[in-house]
């Protein structure tokens, strides 16, 4: 209630749900680390404290000796692991890590046509039936396979 009297419906919002938001940490060392994150990309998989002294050479070679705050040692693993999450830069495969470095960087759109033909969808679904084949009399299973044109919305093939 005395925050409501305080500052009135400003005073009712939940100040934990809040604070928290955005980081602390120096921006210079969070884009170091994102550097220091692309170059180790085609090479095996770092540890944590190896891209974490990695961040701290590099931060001493361009601004010299602690000119840049470093976060504490928790806060920079936590700012490490938010950075990092999905891309597989500490932990997962190599490969993978390059798959998803390589993969595009927008979203996919939608295919507009412009004229029948330019586009032909394909879609293929498994049937809940079974056919014999005539040659060896195997049970096999079946699929629909469907071809639509996306310019007038016709099905142009069936198989």
């Amino acid at each position: 209630m005395a925050a409501y009297r305080e500052a009135g419906e400003a005073g009712l919002v939940d100040t934990r749900a809040v604070k928290g938001r955005g980081s602390r940490v120096d921006p210079r060392w969070e884009e170091a680390l994102r550097r220091v994150l692309a170059e180790s990309v085609n090479a095996s998989t770092p540890t944590r404290s190896a891209v974490l002294r990695r961040v701290k050479e590099r931060l001493t070679a361009e601004f010299g000796q602690e000119a840049v705050p470093l976060p504490p040692r928790t806060t920079a693993y936590r700012r490490l692991a938010e950075l990092t999450k999905g891309t597989n830069a500490v932990s997962g495969s190599a490969k993978g890590r390059r798959s998803i470095v390589d993969r595009p960087r927008g979203t996919y759109g939608r295919l507009r046509p412009t004229r029948p033909g330019e586009f032909v969808v394909l879609d293929t679904q498994d049937l809940d039936i079974y056919a014999m084949e005539p040659v060896t009399c195997r049970w096999v299973p079946v699929q629909l396979t469907v071809a639509q044109d996306l310019f007038p919305r016709c099905i142009v093939g069936l198989r």
